[in-house]
């Protein structure tokens, strides 16, 4: 049986050799991001009332994307396509995703989904939701009767 000399650092020196091979690869191939689909960006906020959301969407139109809202949750879908004007075999880099996409967001309040105003402009869809208003708990003040004493 051979003696081996105890080197504690062998492990970390591997584990880093690793880590920098895995850093230095590219993550995914053109062909894996443009298959995976893609999401769009979005904002939420809070006024006092209304809760805004915010989606960075460009390159699509109005009629292309659907809004929906059931309970505290917001889900937005759509699809982006490529320009018919480039066969796919022309392009030498395709950094922009394209296809369908689907976002789900829960609202931070509970919301109006009968008075939502949407508006599309420049690629940015802004959805402005009115807060529903809870009724304040009415206070009735209760007369006490003191009874006499016998």
């Amino acid at each position: 049986m051979a003696i081996v000399r105890l080197d504690p650092f062998r492990d970390i020196w591997s584990m880093s050799e690793a880590m920098d091979r895995m850093l230095r690869a590219p993550m995914w191939t053109d062909r894996e991001l443009l298959e995976r689909g893609w999401a769009p960006a979005c904002d939420i906020h809070e006024t006092n009332s209304n809760v805004v959301v915010e989606c960075e969407l460009p390159g699509l139109e109005a009629k292309d994307i659907d809004v929906n809202i059931e309970g505290d949750t917001m889900t937005i879908t759509g699809n982006r396509t490529m320009s018919s004007e480039v066969n796919e075999q022309d392009y030498h880099r395709i950094e922009r995703s394209y296809g369908s996409f689907t976002r789900i967001l829960t609202l931070p309040s509970e919301v109006n989904a009968d008075k939502v105003d949407a508006a599309y402009n420049k690629g940015v869809l802004k959805i402005t939701m009115p807060k529903v208003q809870l009724e304040k708990p009415k206070t009735t003040r209760i007369a006490i009767k003191e009874k006499a004493s016998k």
